[in-house]
């Protein structure tokens, strides 16, 4: 392998960790937000920003 090479194949790990990182935390404040507000009920229908101001 050559050094460019390896320094992409750093920079896809890297990457992917923190994006797997993220979707923990987004996980994890999804759940935190049902313990809240409790599970959203038709969620799709009340439209963006009233969800986000509730839950």
């Amino acid at each position: 392998m050559t050094i460019p090479n390896l320094i992409t194949a750093h920079q896809k790990k890297v990457t992917a960790t923190k994006l797997q990182k993220a979707i923990s935390t987004l996980k994890q404040a999804y759940r935190l937000s049902f313990e809240d507000a409790g599970e959203p009920e038709n969620a799709l229908k009340i439209g963006a920003e009233d969800y986000f101001k509730t839950y």
